[in-house]
């Protein structure tokens, strides 16, 4: 694709992806509010699994799209894949170690993982990093680190909106993840160059929202 088809094509990924994902956390919210993981017990356990399926219906929708335009292998296009599997083999023990430390007994614990992994990580890291970082870092390097940030802030912002409304504070709190998204994404991305595997970045980022 050229630039200006990139462009409409990230404009357009991102925007049906954080109107659909506002729908459902409107959704949500209207049936009962978020449950956190925090709050999770065997008695809304199912409850939980209800929702964040839910939230998990935008990405399947991009995911799908993007092959559709793309017309190219999902994972290949994502840059999701083995390549410094020791890593990989390293952070999957690690997530295990955590799976021990809040109790083998309790089935909370291993759904915190699919948790961390699949709801929160997954979705994060394949719109911010694997589609538009990975589309835009041929038209410029920062450019593309700068609007991946944003978007990553955004997606962290809608949240606030559907609980805190679109008020002065709430404004405020978006300006600040923007900025802040920004500029942690500069040493994210540095990493991700490194690793140079999106798969990598996706365990990480659930193990240390996992702690």
């Amino acid at each position: 694709m050229n630039k200006k088809k990139i462009n409409i094509y990230i404009a357009g990924t991102v925007c049906l992806y954080c109107i659909m994902l506002l729908l459902v956390l409107l959704k949500i919210s209207n049936t009962g509010g978020m449950i956190r993981m925090a709050d999770v017990n065997t008695k809304n356990l199912l409850t939980k699994i209800h929702m964040d399926i839910m939230l998990l219906l935008p990405l399947v929708i991009v995911l799908g799209l993007h092959k559709l335009i793309c017309r190219t292998d999902s994972f290949k296009s994502l840059n999701i894949n083995l390549k410094n599997w020791k890593i990989i083999i390293v952070l999957i023990l690690a997530l295990i170690m955590q799976i021990l430390m809040k109790g083998v007994k309790n089935p909370c614990s291993y759904y915190s993982l699919f948790y961390y992994f699949v709801v929160i990580a997954l979705p994060e890291e394949i719109i911010s990093r694997g589609i538009v970082y990975n589309q835009l870092k041929n038209i410029g390097e920062e450019r593309a680190i700068i609007i991946s940030g944003i978007v990553w802030g955004i997606m962290h912002s809608l949240l606030i909106w559907v609980q805190n409304g679109m008020g002065w504070n709430s404004i405020i709190r978006t300006i600040g993840l923007l900025i802040s998204y920004i500029i942690i994404n500069h040493p994210i991305i540095f990493l991700y160059k490194k690793t140079d595997n999106l798969l990598i970045m996706i365990m990480l980022h659930a193990f240390v929202d996992a702690m």
